[in-house]
């Protein structure tokens, strides 16, 4: 999960890329790292600097000023900086978070004691450079105050419930919810989907319950947030309206069949 912004395929690829090298190497590192759990809003530099951070479970927002620049997320290797080298950088907890952290020297005899280490870890920070060159062009091409509002569900938690009031709707960043309407199921919603477009559009109460199958994180996008990203996420927006209207033609075409 690199940023909330819409990112081309290949920038993607890379970050899969980089996750599947990361595993690679935490994998050789096995035994090196000591466990540690952080509080919300723990800001991950100050925690663990001068160290390889490995992210276990959790997300955490990499901000410059109030400017976010991306989101790491489970699996991310990160080469925290020693003490005030971080230029201004902070990345910071969104949830509760689990990481594992290899001290310098441990992780610098590593590499002398492995070249495949040491050639993976190369491998891994030039992927990393090069994300983050294409990210810093991405924002240039625009100025935009870019701060969304990310929420975690566990497995069972309702996001959205039948009747209520809209005000915001929803992407599904990672995981999986249930839809169902008068408790009759309908549908699941997926990483990368949009929902509750039809009563954030209309004002009409919900119209259905949508409950996470597993461990969800959520953008959420008020009225105030969706004015903006129709002018920096312009796929996203035309996401939602051609689900909008396939639903509405899926409901025009039930009302219309005989009985």
């Amino acid at each position: 999960m690199l940023t909330l912004m819409d990112t081309p395929p290949f920038l993607e690829d890379m970050e899969k890329k980089a996750k599947q090298l990361a595993q690679s190497i935490v994998k050789t590192l096995h035994g090196k790292g000591q466990a540690q759990i952080l509080l919300r809003e723990s800001e991950l530099l100050a925690v663990s600097p001068s160290s390889l951070i490995h992210i276990i479970k959790g997300v955490f927002r990499c901000q410059h000023g109030e400017k976010t620049i991306r989101l790491y997320s489970s699996g991310d290797l990160l080469l925290a900086p020693g003490p005030g080298e971080a230029g201004g950088l902070s990345i910071t907890s969104e949830f509760g978070a689990e990481i594992a952290v290899v001290a310098k020297d441990d992780f610098l005899d590593a590499l002398s004691a492995d070249r495949t280490l040491l050639s993976d870890c190369i491998a891994y920070q030039n992927l990393e450079t090069r994300i983050g060159h294409l990210l810093c062009s991405l924002y240039i091409a625009d100025e935009v105050k870019h701060n969304p509002e990310i929420r975690q569900y566990d497995e069972g938690q309702v996001i959205i419930r039948e009747d209520d009031n809209p005000k915001e709707v929803y992407e599904m960043i990672t995981g999986s919810a249930s839809v169902t309407s008068k408790g009759f199921p309908l549908s699941q919603i997926k990483s990368g989907e949009v929902f509750g477009e039809l009563s954030f559009f209309t004002g009409l109460n919900r119209t259905a319950t949508v409950q996470a199958l597993e461990p969800c994180l959520v953008q959420v996008i008020d009225q105030q947030q969706f004015i903006r990203i129709m002018k920096y996420r312009p796929a996203l927006v035309d996401g939602m309206i051609r689900t909008l209207c396939h639903r509405l033609v899926d409901l025009n075409v039930k009302l219309s069949a005989p009985r």
